[in-house]
C-alpha cells in the first residue's frame, strides 16, 4: 500500500473531494497520522454540514476574532459607539474598544504587572447580573482553561470587578479565515490543507482535554500575523461526555 500524503488528503478534504477514509486509515504508518486522519474526517463532516448551515443561534458573548488592534479607537474613545470608554477593570487597563456585541464587548487592555497587551472580555453591566448568561461565560473560561496547545488561544484569567464578568486572554493579531476569504477569495490546496492540518493538532489538544468544541467554522479560526493559526470561540463548546451523539 502507497504512504499516506496527509497533505493531498488535507486538500482532499478543503476541496470537498470525496475520500476513502477507511482506506485512508490503514495507510496510517504511526498514532500520530491516525490522530491527524481522524480529525480531517471531522473537519470534513463538519464543513459537510456548514455548506447548509442551520439558522444561526442567539447571539451570545464569545471569543471573537480580533482585528489588527492598530484599527481600534485611540484611548478614550468610544469607537463608534454610544458608551464611553472605560479607564481600566480590575488590574487591567483599558486602551481601546475592539468590537462589540449584543451582550458584551473586547477591549485591548494592558496588564501593567506582567507589562503585555491582552484581550480583554466583560458582559455589558445590565446583563453581568444574568446567572444563566454569567454562568456561559464561565463555563467557556474553563472550557478554554484547560487546552494549552500552540494552535489555540491561551485564557489568562476570570474574574469579576465593579459589577461586570469578564475573560482575558492573549491579544491575536491578524485576521479570521472568513475575513481572509471574503478579502482575497479561496485559499490555494496546499495553504487549506496546512491550516487544516494546524486545525487538526488543535481539536487534537481540545479532545485531549476531554472536550469538543462543536462549533469549528471560519469565523472562528484566526491566522496570526506571521502564519500561527488558532482555533478561538469555545462558547458552544461542552465536556465530550455532554456531546450529542
Amino acid at each position: 500500500m502507497a504512504p499516506l500524503d496527509l497533505i493531498d488528503l488535507a486538500s482532499r478534504v478543503s476541496d470537498g473531494a470525496d475520500v476513502d477514509w477507511r482506506q485512508a486509515d490503514r495507510a496510517t504508518a504511526s498514532p500520530e497520522e491516525q490522530r491527524i486522519v481522524g480529525n480531517l474526517h471531522l473537519v470534513e463532516r463538519v464543513a459537510s454540514v456548514h455548506r447548509n448551515p442551520p439558522p444561526p443561534p442567539q447571539e451570545t458573548l464569545l471569543t471573537r476574532t480580533l482585528a489588527d488592534h492598530e484599527s481600534a479607537a485611540r484611548p478614550g474613545t468610544s469607537s463608534g459607539s454610544g458608551s464611553p470608554l472605560p479607564d481600566r477593570w480590575g488590574p487591567l487597563e483599558i486602551r481601546a474598544r475592539i468590537c462589540e456585541g449584543g451582550f458584551g464587548e473586547v477591549f485591548l487592555a494592558w496588564d501593567p504587572t506582567l507589562r503585555r497587551e491582552v484581550a480583554l472580555k466583560l458582559l455589558k453591566p445590565d446583563v453581568s447580573s444574568s446567572r444563566p448568561l454569567a454562568s456561559r461565560v464561565l463555563r467557556e473560561g474553563r472550557l478554554l482553561a484547560r487546552v494549552t496547545h500552540p494552535n489555540v488561544v491561551t485564557l489568562h484569567g476570570a474574574e469579576s470587578h465593579a459589577g461586570r464578568l469578564g475573560l482575558w486572554m492573549e491579544l491575536v493579531r491578524g485576521r479570521s479565515l472568513s475575513e481572509l476569504i471574503k478579502e482575497q477569495g479561496p485559499l490555494g490546496p496546499r495553504e487549506a490543507a496546512l491550516i487544516g492540518i494546524d486545525l487538526c493538532r488543535a481539536l487534537a489538544a481540545v479532545h485531549r482535554a476531554g472536550l469538543v468544541h462543536r462549533d469549528v467554522k471560519a469565523q472562528n479560526v484566526m491566522r496570526q500575523t506571521g502564519g500561527r493559526i488558532l482555533l478561538m470561540d469555545f462558547g458552544a463548546g461542552s465536556e465530550a461526555s455532554e456531546a450529542v451523539q
